[in-house]
């Protein structure tokens, strides 16, 4: 039994790692396609393809987080991992992964924010599955969680900024050139 939990939670590294992949890719995509002003119909059709990849790297993870909850409680053999705060803190994180996104589907959370925190988690997860943070608790991974939250929403509005920075520039170009 403890071989069927090793392999679940190795495909859920898997998904874990697919999604980080594809959030950070879409984001960016998005971030150089948005640059311009403008996002034409094949940096659009691009950005889809990455959030199909999202989609595949979400249905892994929440099934086989869900298939070790199954395995490991149904048959008794419940394992220390699944008791420890990390463990559940995926789930969470899963499960606000899936609200942000619906969220941000129906216009109902900001952009910079939802992407933020859609990236931040899809990280976490990551780190997490990796071995990082298992000594850690529930709450004090949370409190990790909203300070990541906050450095990367930092990071990601400055990087737009440098970004956007020559749009900004060639706007100012024609005025300077009627003067």
């Amino acid at each position: 039994m403890t071989s069927l939990i090793a392999v679940l939670a190795l495909i859920h590294t898997i998904g874990a790692a697919i999604g980080t992949y594809f959030t950070t890719f879409a984001e960016i995509a998005y971030t150089r396609a948005a640059s311009d002003g403008v996002i034409d119909h094949h940096e659009r059709k691009y950005i889809r393809r990455s959030y199909r990849g999202l989609k595949w790297g979400m249905s892994i993870v929440l099934v086989t987080g869900i298939a070790i909850i199954v395995v490991e409680y149904l048959t008794g053999t419940v394992q220390p991992s699944v008791l420890q705060g990390p463990f559940w803190f995926v789930i969470a994180l899963t499960f606000f992964i899936i609200l942000m996104s619906w969220l941000l589907s129906r216009k109902m959370a900001t952009w910079w924010f939802a992407a933020a925190a859609l990236l931040s988690a899809w990280w976490s997860i990551l780190l997490i599955d990796l071995g990082f943070f298992n000594a850690f608790s529930f709450i004090s991974l949370f409190f990790l969680y909203v300070l990541f939250l906050f450095v990367v929403a930092g990071k990601m509005a400055l990087w737009r900024l440098w970004l956007w920075k020559p749009r900004s520039q060639k706007a100012r170009e024609p005025e300077q050139a009627s003067e």
